[in-house]
């Protein structure tokens, strides 16, 4: 059954590691299931390609097919040369005396929000574990009709909440989270680079009491400094 063997070979392909000491951060396959029908699959270390550059790559290839079985000119090139332009402002920003100066001041007095953990055996942590949790539609209307009423995004909700978890959880009022934001260069062609355009910087946000609508607007002014 080609579903069972598809399915067996993506198991041992998400346990294949991907080593950074050797070409092959990216790898593709072509299965031929049947006449006519054929799966593509795609294996990338997120180093190198952030989730849209992905989608952009998966969508080039198809076009480029597309073209040769239609025996069609290929289409424009993507511009290459964005992660080196992306790469330079990055370096420029870290040299930034300005740039320092800011994060120095955002974060003076700021302590890492560590969450409590069970030990494993011996002095070892206890390994992490992955949950995935559905939020049913009762929840999630309530949601959007607060984020609708605090003017923000429903992220920012989920953000807030996040960050009250973490200082209940911590029991510290001053939460640093990690926040990840897209660098990618906004020039003609640089929606269709390929590349890692992600950078996480830290989210400071201090609990004082604050109700529902304050502590989402402070998180909204910190998710967009």
């Amino acid at each position: 059954d080609h579903a069972d063997w598809l399915a067996r070979w993506a198991a041992v392909e998400r346990n294949a590691p991907l080593d950074w000491s050797a070409p092959g951060l990216l790898r593709f396959f072509v299965h031929r299931v049947s006449d006519g029908e054929s799966v593509l699959s795609l294996s990338v270390h997120h180093a190198i390609l952030d989730g849209w550059s992905v989608a952009m790559l998966v969508t080039e290839l198809f076009i480029a097919y597309d073209r040769i079985r239609n025996d069609r000119p290929p289409g424009k090139k993507a511009d290459h040369d964005i992660l080196r332009r992306y790469a330079q402002l990055e370096r420029a920003a870290e040299r930034d005396r300005g740039h320092r100066e800011f994060w120095r001041e955002y974060l003076d007095g700021a302590k890492p929000s560590e969450l409590p953990r069970d030990e494993g055996p011996g002095d070892s942590p206890a390994p992490a574990i992955g949950l995935r949790a559905v939020i049913p539609t009762d929840i999630s209307q309530p949601l959007r009709r607060l984020a609708r009423s605090a003017g923000v995004p429903l992220k920012t909700v989920y953000l807030a909440a996040h960050v009250a978890s973490m200082a209940f959880l911590s029991g510290a009022p001053d939460v640093t989270a990690g926040l990840i934001t897209n660098g990618r260069v906004e020039d003609e062609g640089g929606d269709r680079a390929l590349g890692l355009f992600l950078n996480t910087v830290p989210l400071r946000v201090q609990l004082r009491d604050q109700t529902w609508p304050r502590l989402l607007k402070d998180v909204f002014a910190n998710e967009s400094l």
